[in-house]
C-alpha cells in the first residue's frame, strides 16, 4: 500500500456523542462518494470505509496516525489487520464550516479500557 486517496469532503456526518460510548463513527460526504471511519468503544481497530464498501481497511489505533493541517485532515495508515485498498495515505479535503475534529480524533485514538 503506497497509494494515496485524495478526498474532497462537503458534508461531514457525525453520529450522536450519546453513541459513543457503544461506536463513534464519522463520515466525510461529497455528492458522489463517502469515506467513513469507524470504533467500537471496547475494540482497538478502526474501520475505515471507502465508497459503499468496495473499499476497506481494519487496522490497530496504534497503527494509524492522524493529523489536521489547516482545512484538511491527514491519516497515516502504517499498518494493516486485512485490506482491500491500494492507499495507506488518505487526505480529506475539509469543508469550510466543519466540525471540530480534535476531539472526534482523541476519541478515534483512545485506548480501550
Amino acid at each position: 500500500m503506497t497509494e494515496s486517496l485524495f478526498f474532497t469532503c462537503e458534508e461531514i456526518d457525525l453520529n450522536p456523542r450519546a453513541s459513543w460510548a457503544e461506536l463513534l463513527q464519522i463520515a466525510f460526504v461529497n455528492k458522489e462518494q463517502y469515506f467513513s471511519i469507524s470504533k467500537l468503544a471496547y475494540e482497538e481497530e478502526l474501520y475505515f470505509e471507502y465508497n459503499e464498501q468496495t473499499h476497506y481497511i481494519y487496522a490497530l489505533c496504534q497503527d494509524v496516525v492522524f493529523e489536521l493541517k489547516a482545512n484538511a485532515l491527514h491519516i497515516y495508515i502504517t499498518k494493516t489487520l486485512k485490506s482491500n485498498c491500494p492507499f495507506s495515505t488518505i487526505i480529506i479535503q475539509l469543508p469550510s464550516f466543519s466540525v471540530d475534529l480534535e476531539e472526534v480524533l482523541q476519541e478515534l485514538k483512545k485506548k480501550v479500557r
